[in-house]
């Protein structure tokens, strides 16, 4: 599936309570929120990069739409919510996304980048699927400059740009 089809899929999918509450969603839901809380509580105290798969998906898994878009309403509902204890930062969205995209076959990659023309180098990271955001507007991520993606080359299956950096227009590479 292409990119901008498989995006406006995942957010455009229509998700009614009855489908939410049916028992696979439903543990879908559960095993989502305690992966954020693990993922979150594991943050400061290991490398970013350990928190990322090694493995690649096996070729050939085709997404699952329904889950990935559940993944994406719970995660926004998840980090707006001011009952989660977790503040909602560019880097605990990319990763939780990351990670259930994943489970659903989505081999997003998040890259981190920098803005070179703010003093004190401000940076943010986004999700990319075959190296375009994913996902995100483009005047979130047009200032920033990227400098590496995870996981690295191995770990998505199929996607050998592992650490692309782009010059300021995006469409040449350095």
């Amino acid at each position: 599936m292409e990119v901008p089809h498989l995006e406006r899929a995942i957010v455009e999918y229509s998700l009614p309570g009855h489908v939410l509450l049916r028992p696979p969603n439903f543990w879908h839901i559960l095993r989502s929120t305690l992966t954020a809380i693990r993922l979150f509580l594991l943050l400061p105290w290991r490398p970013v990069e350990s928190l990322f798969p090694t493995t690649g998906l096996p070729e050939g898994v085709e997404p699952h739409i329904e889950g990935a878009a559940i993944s994406y309403a719970l995660t926004e509902k998840l980090l707006r919510s001011p009952l989660f204890p977790f503040k909602r930062t560019c880097l605990r969205r990319c990763l939780l996304l990351s990670h259930l995209f994943r489970r659903s076959g989505v081999p997003v990659r998040v890259s981190f980048g920098v803005d070179p023309r703010e003093e004190g180098w401000e940076g943010h990271s986004w999700l990319t699927l075959e190296g375009k955001p994913f996902l995100e507007t483009d005047e979130d991520i047009a200032k920033f400059v990227s400098l590496f993606s995870l996981p690295r080359n191995g770990a998505i299956g199929g996607d050998a740009d592992h650490s692309a950096y782009f010059a300021r227009d995006r469409g040449r590479k350095e």
